[in-house]
């Protein structure tokens, strides 16, 4: 999992550094924040919803 989001960022700053040369400052910035507002997507539709109770964990032998 470590890997999966440390992975992610020289990728987002590659495509952040593209946005900003060829958009602007300004516009790569919004375009960001616009990016980031929608993290919680996943959650909406991810397992989190349907759990009811907290799970209990494994049993110390």
């Amino acid at each position: 999992m470590r890997w999966f989001v440390w992975g992610t960022i020289p990728i987002g700053a590659l495509l952040g550094g593209i946005i900003g040369t060829n958009l602007g400052l300004r516009e790569a910035l919004i375009i960001g924040g616009i990016g980031g507002s929608f993290a919680f997507v996943p959650l909406l539709f991810g397992p989190v919803w349907r759990i009811k109770e907290m799970p209990t964990g494994v049993a110390e032998k």
